[in-house]
């Protein structure tokens, strides 16, 4: 098949579009591959193999073929053994077979197998995890397909693609965390439970005030200090606990000093 005609920008932006709508299900996101990403390649069927931490594979999706007909094809393994998947996940490469049903000598415990649907036209493409090896993504073609420079970089564009949508979870849970240690590192806000940060003995006394709802005019008046000596060391105790107002003060000394309410209580 020549894939020249084939509009690969067009397809990478319709792709894009259907995976920012809404939230989809991952059978959802392999018919669309196979019924519209991926159509004029005649492709049949889609799988996805996820390369879990302990190194085995595992299938966790298929579109356009049934489970126990696609796990005729030895994958469910490890990520060392010789075929098409296991090679992509270690070696981070497209593999492209288009001599179907006769195997590549590489794979010798292929040879012979026939797939479903007689397909001549194996892909298999890597879908990175944060720049490692996180899944594969297998489709199966009845035309035998030439590979190109522009179809290579069509399936790595379309694998990020797939990528954003398969990790999210992982992606959301590394953005926080990020977010999380640039909070401490910037504003050097303690933890509840840490009381590391140093305070001099008058700032508690201020910031336990500040907890209680005092101004600083009142607190001036109960510590015997000016209101201008108040202000700044207020100041000096934001800029220490990483916040910006009386409030998120008054909470972080509430975290820190729970027993302090209690008693004040």
């Amino acid at each position: 098949m020549n894939t020249t005609s084939l509009d690969y920008l067009g397809k990478v932006a319709e792709f894009t579009e259907f995976i920012g709508l809404r939230s989809h299900d991952q059978k959802d996101v392999l018919r669309f591959l196979t019924l519209s990403t991926f159509q004029e390649l005649s492709v049949t069927c889609i799988a996805i193999t996820e390369l879990e931490d302990s190194g085995d594979l595992r299938v966790s999706g298929i579109f356009g073929i049934d489970r126990s007909a696609f796990e005729c094809f030895p994958i469910i393994s490890k990520i060392s053994d010789a075929n098409p998947i296991a090679e992509v996940l270690r070696l981070r490469r497209i593999v492209w077979i288009n001599t179907l049903p006769n195997w590549p000598s590489e794979y010798p415990n292929l040879k012979g197998l026939t797939l479903p649907n007689n397909e001549a036209t194996i892909i298999c493409f890597p879908i990175d995890k944060f720049g490692l090896p996180g899944a594969c993504l297998t489709l199966f073609s009845t035309e035998v397909i030439d590979l190109s420079v522009e179809m290579q970089s069509y399936l790595r564009a379309i694998g990020s693609i797939f990528s954003l949508y398969l990790f999210k979870d992982d992606l959301e849970e590394r953005i926080r965390r990020a977010a999380d240690e640039i909070s401490q590192d910037r504003l050097r806000r303690p933890k509840s439970d840490d009381k590391s940060f140093v305070l001099s003995d008058r700032q508690i006394v201020i910031l336990k005030l500040i907890s209680q709802g005092l101004t600083n005019i009142k607190i001036s008046e109960q510590i015997g200090y000016s209101e201008s000596t108040v202000r700044q060391e207020t100041m000096r105790i934001f800029a220490t606990l990483g916040c910006s107002n009386r409030r998120e003060a008054g909470q972080i000394y509430i975290d820190l000093y729970p027993e302090n309410m209690e008693a004040a209580g």
